[in-house]
């Protein structure tokens, strides 16, 4: 978790207002998939396909869904990936290489466009949205994190290492001691904010160290989470990229390694 306070107080100020431009450009796909439609039917064209052959290929490759319904952690680990090999293929590219295929980085240039931002821009909404929700969300054990691979024939509490979970309440807990010793709680902040842990560890752990209940139902609610998450979120087909492999203009824009490093760094006010 970053926990610089420059970037605290950059993230906190400027969450919510980033965060509505984040969730229209996720309202704005659908818009965007239908541009992309147009100009892909057309593309086939060009290469000679059938009208009926065209408008197939075309919606085949643009019937995905990189950000609608999506969380903004899921979004930025996929735009985050295509950024990293795009630095590496223009770090070790050879004359003939051919540029990595970013299926979620054309589809943010595709919603950009019609929300009339630059996708420079819209990165820059992404790490401040998604570092917002870090640091209001993120600071106590989350079952998600602990959460396996959850099939028929295992119970989703099954898939759950409670014994790591429920050391990640008493690491937390000796976190808020150290800070207490470092000046940055009073004894005040350390008892209210270690009771509060500790009652929460109690209501989903028992005494032995099993689920209880309310933990069950917690991973239950987790586990749908996921899977409403997961089909929110279909994977762009193989046979994306392969009008767009070779138009290195579409990648001009994607920082480079020292620019995404700056993207990913503690800002301030």
């Amino acid at each position: 978790m970053l926990s610089n306070e420059a970037m605290d107080s950059f993230a906190t100020d400027n969450g919510d207002v980033v965060g509505v431009a984040v969730k229209d450009l996720k309202d704005i796909e659908p818009q965007a998939i239908g541009t992309e439609l147009s100009a892909f039917q057309q593309a086939y064209r060009v290469l000679g396909k059938t009208r009926e052959q065209a408008k197939r290929s075309a919606k085949r490759d643009v019937s995905w869904t990189a950000f609608k319904g999506r969380p903004v952690e899921d979004i930025r680990r996929d735009l985050w990936d295509e950024i990293g090999r795009v630095n590496t293929w223009r770090e070790n590219r050879r004359r003939r290489a051919r540029p990595p295929v970013t299926p979620y980085l054309d589809r943010l240039q595709s919603c950009c466009a019609s929300y009339g931002a630059s996708r420079s821009a819209a990165l820059q909404w992404v790490q401040t949205y998604y570092v917002r929700n870090r640091q209001c969300h993120g600071d106590a054990p989350s079952i998600e994190g602990f959460l396996g691979n959850v099939t028929e024939r295992i119970d989703p509490h099954e898939a759950v290492d409670w014994a790591k979970f429920n050391t990640a309440f008493e690491d937390k807990k000796q976190i808020n001691v150290t800070k207490r010793t470092n000046g940055k709680l009073s004894d005040s902040d350390l008892e209210m904010l270690n009771s509060a842990l500790e009652c929460r560890r109690r209501r989903l752990i028992d005494s032995n160290g099993a689920p209880t209940e309310e933990g069950k139902m917690l991973v239950e609610r987790a586990s749908r989470e996921r899977e409403r998450r997961r089909k929110a979120g279909s994977r762009p087909p193989k046979s994306y990229g392969q009008l767009r492999v070779s138009d290195v203009k579409r990648l001009a824009d994607i920082p480079s390694r020292a620019e995404f490093q700056a993207l990913n760094a503690p800002r301030g006010r």
